[in-house]
């Protein structure tokens, strides 16, 4: 039996204002390494496209990635497979992912919407499969 009136097709773009509230799931099948300590209450690790800082008494979490920032749109685009930290002066996390042009993104665990650096690879690269940085924190 069809349908008794005419389906109308909106084009419209939906106004919709999506956000991340909380990530379940972390990435341990295939990279390694990819939990940190920031400090006694607070772990950063990776799940999908997205980095995670999570207080693991509160559960509560601050996200890398997924979001605009001032305008500036600041997120991996596909999976992330490698991560580093550095736990200096200023704190700072690495993560890098597949793609056909991937990239790596340096970002504060303290304030992911603040990001210090971002850089793509070459073409030739299909993924970023192991960060570390140095103990002067480059």
């Amino acid at each position: 039996v069809g349908p008794t009136k005419p389906i109308k097709y909106n084009k419209d773009e939906p106004n919709l204002d999506l956000s991340i509230e909380h990530v379940f799931g972390i990435r341990t099948r295939d990279i390694r390494n990819s939990i940190f300590f920031l400090n006694d209450e607070e772990i950063i690790y990776v799940s999908g496209a997205l980095g995670v800082v999570q207080n693991i008494n509160t559960r509560e979490q601050k996200i890398f990635g997924g979001c605009e920032f001032g305008g500036d749109f600041v997120s991996h685009t596909d999976d992330i497979l490698s991560i580093s930290f550095f736990n200096g002066e200023v704190k700072m996390v690495a993560t890098g992912q597949r793609d056909l042009r991937p990239c790596v993104h340096i970002w504060s665990p303290e304030d992911p919407t603040k990001c210090f650096s971002s850089f793509q690879l070459p073409n030739s690269c299909k993924e970023v499969c192991c960060l570390s940085f140095d103990n002067s924190g480059k």
